[in-house]
């Protein structure tokens, strides 16, 4: 794997991923701010692996040889991030894209609010519909982690 070349790591975790693949990753060559992309197969069998291979030669593919799952396929990214100190990681489900300035929003925030550890952006349904409303109960910042539940309004 070759080393980093931007500030964002973008982590997403695959298995038979052909129906989103092309809009997500896509997503990511029109974000304002380039990115470096880092994939974790989990062992698809529909033609995902060739299909990153093929068409996104410049992203990172860690193709595992069991499934991982979902949890462990992106602490495989999240290991390769903390190794080339990355300042942020990004993680992002395949069958999810991103807006061309969701990262730039992201790390604008993030730097204006440094106490902040975790950020996420609103998740919408296509056409732009609120997946869920949650009304946050608490956050968590560097050093004081203090876990809370998000609570659908």
């Amino acid at each position: 794997m070759e080393s980093r070349d931007k500030n964002i790591l973008v982590i997403i975790v695959t298995y038979n991923a052909m129906k989103w693949a092309k809009e997500c990753f896509d997503s990511l060559l029109h974000s304002s701010i380039p990115v470096d992309v880092f994939i974790v197969d989990n062992q698809s069998s529909d033609g995902t692996c060739e299909f990153i291979k093929q068409h996104y030669p410049q992203f990172m593919l860690y193709e595992s040889d069991v499934n991982l799952k979902f949890g462990r396929g992106n602490n495989v990214g999240l290991k390769y991030a903390l190794q080339h100190h990355y300042p942020y990681v990004y993680l992002l489900n395949q069958d999810a894209w991103i807006y061309p300035d969701t990262l730039s929003k992201l790390v604008s925030l993030s730097e204006q609010n440094q106490e902040y550890g975790v950020l996420s952006p609103l998740q919408l349904q296509r056409g732009g519909k609120p997946l869920m409303v949650f009304s946050m109960l608490g956050v968590v910042t560097n050093g004081n982690a203090r876990i809370y539940w998000p609570m659908p309004c």
